[in-house]
């Protein structure tokens, strides 16, 4: 399927379920985020990249039936989802649309905000995406990225290679489709060079233990990618049976812990 092209971690029900529970567990930041950046009731925002829509139905409770969401996003089937949530809950304040990320369908200057997390980390043009947040908002406006940075500084602890191991392939992996996990490190510049001004840099990061929300949010993520590194040919049978058994052997440790890895919320303004 087309669509499934465009966000290399695919668009099956398994996926779907784990977006929903990511949203979950970092929920509590998310709205941080938004806090600092200022969004608010009556604002029109863009949620780009805005996959199944769990931060775009969060994002129209926030500006309110006199304000407006637009969420774009390159999957149809997500996009389908996002039109049964919209109408199940009777929310009318959301424009969803599929469409190119890099081509946002608005016109210049007609929105308040915008809002990408987890999306530059998969493109192959992020400085495009800067240039078309910077285009289509207001002066005054804020482009709100939230992305990965450093991603090879994640450890579990106790250290095991084999989980070292695959944290080194999904690396590769993002390098492999043309992204990058270590894309937050240069969001700030790409900003720059399209005249926003950087106001925050908001580190986002927790400390997990086994059984936590975000503990269980990593272990969604390898249940559902495993399969696909070995299919890619960068980890071999074994090398995931290894990796499965020191997991495992992790997840009922009492004394091991988890950093995820790490994450900025990156806040530049369009200039009045």
């Amino acid at each position: 399927m087309a669509e499934e092209q465009a966000y290399h971690l695919g668009t099956t029900d398994q996926e779907l379920y784990r977006l929903g529970f990511q949203h979950q567990a970092w929920q509590e930041e998310t709205l941080k985020l938004w806090h600092l950046a200022g969004f608010n009731y009556r604002q029109h925002l863009l949620d780009l990249g805005c996959g199944p829509g769990f931060a775009t139905l969060e994002l129209a409770r926030l500006t309110g039936p006199d304000g407006h969401v637009h969420a774009l996003d390159a999957s149809q089937r997500f996009v389908d989802h996002l039109q049964g949530r919209l109408k199940a809950e009777r929310v009318s304040n959301v424009t969803p649309q599929v469409g190119d990320v890099h081509a946002i369908p608005l016109a210049d200057e007609s929105v308040d905000g915008v809002f990408a997390r987890w999306l530059l980390c998969f493109v192959e043009n992020p400085a495009g995406i800067c240039a078309e947040a910077a285009r289509v908002l207001r002066p005054g406006g804020v482009f709100v990225a939230w992305d990965y940075f450093n991603y090879l500084s994640v450890k579990v602890y106790p250290e095991h290679p084999a989980i070292a191991r695959l944290f080194d392939c999904y690396h590769h992996s993002a390098l492999a489709h043309q992204g990058s996990y270590d894309i937050a490190q240069h969001l700030p510049r790409l900003m720059v060079d399209q005249g926003l001004q950087v106001e925050h840099l908001h580190p986002i990061n927790r400390a997990a233990r086994p059984g936590s929300l975000i503990w269980q949010w990593v272990e969604l993520f390898n249940n559902n990618y495993l399969p696909q590194l070995q299919q890619q040919g960068l980890m071999s049978a074994p090398e995931c049976d290894e990796f499965r058994a020191a997991w495992q052997q992790a997840s009922t440790d009492p004394a091991a812990f988890f950093f995820p890895p790490p994450m900025l919320g990156i806040i530049a303004r369009k200039p009045i």
